[in-house]
């Protein structure tokens, strides 16, 4: 994070070929479900962090073992995703309804990110 305007950049990729790629479909996703969710006006931005940093109680499955969060600043209108691995669209869409209905429980932004992503039905 950086401590001066205390903001965020996308860091950490393993290359700048990946890091080029990977950014931009992250960005390109974030911006086509801010366009749908009616957040255009707000700055997202990404952030990869170590993934030592986080600390799992015992017996979490490693496939469960990651982190993906968002710190929000709704004066400002900016948020920053953390993560700790690549980030896909479900979590980018997960963390944009948290901004989108931020008095909506974990349980109603999982059920809506899985409406939406799931695929319409002909």
């Amino acid at each position: 994070m950086n401590k001066e305007n205390n903001w965020c950049h996308y860091s950490g990729m393993p290359s700048p070929t990946a890091y080029q790629t990977d950014t931009l479909v992250v960005n390109d996703m974030i911006h086509i479900w801010m366009n749908a969710l009616g957040l255009s006006e707000w700055i997202i931005a990404t952030e990869a962090i170590d993934e030592k940093a986080v600390v799992y109680e015992e017996g979490v499955p490693e496939s469960d073992q990651y982190f993906v969060g968002i710190q929000i600043d709704r004066v400002k209108k900016k948020a920053c995703i953390y993560h700790d691995r690549l980030l896909n669209e479900e979590d980018i869409l997960h963390e944009l309804l948290h901004v989108k209905n931020p008095d909506w429980s974990e349980d109603q932004v999982n059920a809506e990110t899985e409406r939406l992503l799931k695929p319409k039905q002909r």
